[in-house]
């Protein structure tokens, strides 16, 4: 508790420097890994590439090197039920994006999830640049050191590279590669208090075709592959194959309607019977309205064959509206009903449902606020002894965040938040709190 209060009182120190400036809006950093278990990232259009634009690449230019360091305090390290563990954590984030031709931001951020089948947290849209050619990679390292657990120092690594050629007549081409060398969170597995690290990759191909005017089709074509490091995790281990197809309708200059088709096929390692083939068929809307809404809807239908399960069909559904009310307020809300992986052995699956709801407004020219509040609920599929008692176990997850961010310069800015998460489960002990306050640093160029 006295490195706590220590720390607080650094934080206040630090901000109460910052009154007086005057500058343009501030961005708000993306925070770096806080460990938290399942917490939710930000929709993919609402990271870096949109909140941090101006931080991340405020000039045109072919390389943009950037450099964070934050400390970041936890009453709950491990996640426990019980016998909580407080620390404090120092990141380390050196890293570099690269842009061919020239860009002033990054041209996409894209949300992985290891217990998605085909990786992806949410449904990407091809980038949209008005280039014949446009080659994009990222470098970035997470280099954590704990002070009281030592043990648990560790250096996560992300890579990913894209390259979009627009032909004349209307198809566009793009790649893209993502490489992770990343962990689940404390809380999540069959070994809920030991760090569960992993190696994934994804490859995704896409192809859009602009048929006439108003129509248009989309295929994609994707590989995902998963890999731990411990032998507790190698039932985990597996590779997916996604195929899908997508046409679209455009109703009014900004919006379209779509209908679309996915093959998701999981292949794992060893728990083969856990083997699984997916047909989803989804109708939707998309639009693009204005600088100021952004936005798809698409609900439909799942039908999941698994190896050695009853077969599951499924209504499944994506909502992701972004909105910019003025220059200084946005907000956005994420919703999605899906099959998920599951992380328990003697478990087949699990249905997810996952809420997220957020808010940003510009205080001062300088100073920005953010908050962010989402819900989760987990299904699993296939009953297990939990504490003696054979059953199957279902949680809920709910979290909050709230976070400030300064700009002193340009190129450089920081960032306070405070999060809390809050897990119920009918398994007891895996009920946990956890309360994190997060400090950072970062510049870029």
């Amino acid at each position: 508790m006295v490195n706590f209060c220590r720390f607080l009182a650094i934080i206040f120190v630090l901000v109460g420097g910052l009154e007086g400036a005057r500058g343009e809006e501030p961005p708000v950093p993306d925070a770096q890994r806080t460990q938290l278990a399942e917490v939710a990232p930000m929709p993919e259009f609402l990271t870096e590439a949109r909140i941090g634009e101006e931080l991340f690449g405020s000039k045109v230019g072919y390389v943009h090197p950037f450099v964070s360091l934050a400390q970041y305090y936890t009453d709950n390290l491990f996640n426990r039920h019980d016998d909580k563990d407080e620390d404090f954590i120092t990141v380390f984030t050196p890293g570099v994006w690269v842009a061919f031709p020239a860009m002033s931001q990054q041209p996409l951020q894209v949300s992985t999830l290891s217990s998605t089948p085909g990786g992806l947290d949410v449904t990407r849209f091809p980038i949209e640049v008005y280039r014949r050619l446009q080659a994009y990679g990222l470098y970035r390292a997470d280099i954590t050191r704990h002070q009281d657990f030592s043990e648990e120092d560790n250096t996560y690594q992300r890579a990913e590279g894209l390259l979009n050629y627009n032909f004349r007549g209307g198809l566009s081409l793009e790649l893209l590669h993502v490489y992770e060398l990343e962990q689940n969170p404390y809380g999540t597995g069959d070994a809920p208090t030991e760090l569960d690290e992993f190696t994934s990759n994804l490859t995704q191909f896409l192809a859009n075709y602009q048929i006439t005017p108003k129509t248009r089709i989309r295929g994609d074509l994707s590989r995902y592959t998963l890999e731990y490091d411990e032998d507790r995790n190698a039932f985990r281990e597996r590779q997916d194959m996604v195929a899908s197809l997508a046409g679209f309708y455009r109703m009014l200059p900004k919006s379209s309607v779509l209908l679309q088709y996915e093959f998701i096929d999981v292949d794992y390692d060893e728990n083969e019977v856990s083997d699984s083939q997916e047909h989803r068929l989804l109708a939707g809307l998309y639009w693009d309205v204005t600088v100021k809404t952004r936005g798809t809807i698409r609900f439909g239908y799942s039908w999941r064959e698994v190896e050695a399960a009853d077969d599951r069909d499924e209504a499944i559904g994506e909502v992701r509206l972004d909105h910019r009310f003025t220059p200084k307020t946005s907000a956005y809300v994420l919703f999605s009903r899906r099959i998920e992986e599951t992380d328990i052995r003697d478990t087949q699956d699990m249905l997810s449902h996952r809420l997220q709801v957020g808010y940003r407004q510009a205080l001062t020219r300088r100073l920005t606020g953010t908050i962010d509040a989402y819900y989760y609920q987990n299904d699993y599929r296939g009953t297990r002894a939990f504490d003696g008692v054979l059953r199957e176990r279902e949680d809920e997850l709910l979290g909050a965040k709230v976070a400030l961010g300064y700009r002193f310069r340009s190129w450089l800015a920081s960032a306070l938040s405070y999060t809390y998460v809050e897990r119920d489960s009918n398994v007891p002990t895996y009920n946990y709190t956890n309360n994190t306050v997060f400090l950072s640093l970062t510049a870029a160029l």
